[in-house]
């Protein structure tokens, strides 16, 4: 990804007093409570039934706050509206027309509606919720400590087959998962409705946990702290979260082992493009079917998600336009085979069509891509995003082997939003806006004349040229 210094400070003390600035102002004297609450309620299993519309809770509180904090976006008291917040508005609605053209009439209106607010819903919540550096790190310390919470939980699922909370707290939808054993304990789901959505949600805090709880954290330190996050992930059995964990795992090493390489992020990227062609023209599969194969527990799950692509390759090519809507249930494949799509990225374009798929895809690479166009030299700057940008590469090929629904795609979308800060400045730039148009409404102060014996003498040595420092050195 190509690397810019446009809109972005250049120096590390120039940084710090904006930051004291923003740190006054309303976004960052503490997390937003809807980012908390957003969060807080991704945890539970409980629905409110409006007529025929089953809200879940995230729902319920994605529908108090989606209006609001779309004027507060649109009406630019988030930053600037980016590319990004276009795409995934566009995302958003192709999905609705693609509901509403399946099914037209009140059904498919629903069903466009609740997707709205559980897809661009989580995605403002962060968007407009996390304007700074800080925010992103309070937000972090609440997603650790919800995983710590849960962790119990888990450990107690995975040895007794009983999942406790789901047990004691009143539900109205969902059942306890039986997955049956795997290593001889039980899958845990705690308060989700599948182990694959817990084992993803925790996966995703590896790379946050490790970079910005503590960035200047000893490497003893920091690997105390992802101890928890590893069992989390293990409780799950889930190959998807495992798969999000490790390659989580290997990016942190490669950015320990060549922390002194400054292009050690391209050097990375052009050996995984090598890669995938070599192996491409080498094996005798592509190298989405080696994933497949090798990011499941057995070669029979693996060759079954196999067979799952091809029928729904198929089906994506069918109805290139809006894809299957409402009828995603529909979908071709074999009698033998259950209904579930066991991958994020082709149920996106076998339910929403091509140009569905494009528009999600294109916005989440292009939060990431001018992300990297920063200059950020403050050190939690730095930490934040390369836990964000090593996060969401984790999400992203999990993505390839699972299905995000309900509770983690609204969590993926909220990912997708909580970096967008990186690029527009956030909370800082607006504030350092703020105060440099203050001064410039301001008369200049008057000065003295010095005397010409005080003043110092000029040398008639050139002066150096100072060479700028090179942005996006510290991140993926």
């Amino acid at each position: 990804m190509a690397m810019s210094t446009q809109d972005a400070p250049v120096s590390r003390r120039a940084g710090r007093p904006a930051r004291r600035a923003a740190s006054a102002g309303e976004n960052t004297a503490g997390m937003p409570l809807v980012v908390a609450v957003f969060l807080v309620s991704l945890l539970v299993p409980v629905t409110l039934d409006l007529g025929p519309i089953r809200l879940l809770a995230h729902r319920f509180v994605l529908l108090l706050v989606v209006v609001p904090l779309m004027a507060r976006l649109f009406g630019g008291r988030a930053g600037k509206v980016t590319p990004v917040d276009h795409l995934v508005l566009g995302a958003t609605l192709w999905a609705g027309l693609a509901f509403f053209v399946s099914r037209p009439g009140i059904s498919g209106i629903e069903s466009a509606g609740m997707h709205f607010i559980e897809a661009f819903g989580g995605y403002l919540v962060a968007r407009v919720g996390i304007r700074s550096a800080e925010d992103f790190r309070r937000f972090v310390r609440l997603f650790y400590t919800l995983i710590l919470f849960l962790l119990p939980f888990a450990a107690i699922e995975a040895f007794t087959g009983r999942a406790i909370l789901l047990d004691i707290i009143p539900r109205s939808h969902g059942e306890v998962w039986a997955g049956g054993e795997r290593w001889g304990l039980d899958r845990a789901q705690v308060l989700f409705a599948h182990p694959i959505l817990y084992g993803t949600f925790v996966a995703t805090g590896f790379a946050l946990a490790w970079y910005v709880l503590d960035p200047a954290a000893a490497f003893g330190k920091r690997a105390a702290t992802v101890l928890p996050v590893a069992a989390a992930v293990f409780f799950s059995l889930s190959a998807g979260a495992l798969l999000a964990f490790v390659v989580q795992g290997a990016l942190v090493v490669w950015d320990l082992v060549l922390r002194a390489v400054r292009d050690r992020w391209k050097i990375l990227l052009r050996l995984s493009i090598v890669g995938y062609f070599v192996i491409d023209f080498l094996s005798n599969r592509s190298p989405f079917h080696l994933l497949v194969a090798y990011g499941t527990f057995s070669s029979s799950t693996g060759y079954y998600r196999i067979v799952i692509f091809r029928h729904g390759i198929d089906d994506v090519f069918r109805n290139p336009v809006f894809g299957l809507g409402s009828d995603i249930g529909t979908w071709t494949r074999a009698s033998w085979m259950h209904g579930s799509i066991d991958n994020f990225w082709l149920y996106t374009a076998m339910t929403y069509g091509i140009p569905g798929f494009l528009l999600l895809a294109a916005a989440t690479f292009l939060a990431m891509q001018r992300a990297t166009k920063v200059a950020m030299p403050d050190p939690l700057d730095q930490a934040c995003r390369t836990g964000w940008m090593i996060a969401m590469i984790g999400m992203i090929l999990t993505g390839g082997t699972v299905h995000f629904w309900t509770t983690m795609l609204a969590f993926f979308m909220f990912m997708i939003g909580a970096g967008v800060w990186m690029s527009t400045g956030g909370a800082r730039d607006e504030a350092g806006a703020e105060a440099g148009s203050g001064r410039s409404r301001r008369a200049p102060a008057p000065t003295r004349r010095a005397s010409p014996s005080r003043e110092p003498a000029q040398s008639s040595r050139p002066r150096a040229a100072v060479r700028p420092r090179r942005p996006g050195r510290d991140l993926p």
